[in-house]
């Protein structure tokens, strides 16, 4: 605490301390009113900047789903492989890629993103396979600087059978913050 003491010449101590306390009073006043005001919460919301191209990252993969890692049973079964997605209502879509093949034991997992105006493209990769055996994964992705309408997402996967169709779906996010597609698989390495 700063205190400050003004003495006058020829007054009495009790005078002089009143002075001290007023002035005491009036010096954590502003501290506090200093402190207070700028611990006050941005209030602005992230919008979009208009300027912006949006922008995608794989973000997280999963283990192998294997007999020994097997996915909870209220998880989507391994006869389907789905994208699943969620807009936060300000910038960011969160995809969910579930069930999409792999080699059991790749060196890597890696995603090309292509964004052109409301077109979203992902080619999903593996680096070097180090099995002979394939599994499923879940793969999350997030696009940045969205806003909310209408998006294409075409996802090209490894690992299709000539008579599987690859995602090419249509989400509209005025419509919809969140939603599922998901496609049949009755190929290695689905439906296990």
């Amino acid at each position: 605490m700063i205190e400050v003491s003004i003495y006058k010449r020829g007054s009495d101590m009790a005078d002089c301390q009143i002075k001290t306390g007023k002035i005491t009073i009036l010096l954590l006043f502003s501290v506090f009113s200093i402190f207070f005001s700028s611990c006050e919460k941005d209030k602005t919301t992230s919008v979009p900047n208009q300027n912006e191209s949006p922008a995608g990252a794989l973000i997280q993969t999963s283990v192998c789903k294997n007999e020994l890692a097997k996915a909870p049973a209220d998880t989507i079964s391994s006869d389907y492989d789905c994208i699943l997605y969620q807009y936060d209502g300000i910038s960011t879509l969160t995809l969910q890629h579930i069930n999409t093949g792999f080699n059991c034991c790749p060196d890597t997992i890696m995603a090309d993103i292509d964004i052109e105006e409301n077109q979203i493209h992902i080619v999903e990769k593996e680096g070097m396979g180090l099995c002979n055996c394939l599994c499923l994964f879940d793969l999350t992705y997030k696009i940045t600087d969205v806003q909310s309408e209408t998006y294409h997402i075409t996802l090209s996967q490894m690992y299709l059978a000539d008579q599987d169709s690859s995602f090419n779906v249509t989400i509209d996010l005025k419509q919809s913050a969140s939603g599922r597609y998901c496609l049949y698989r009755q190929n290695y390495p689905w439906g296990l």
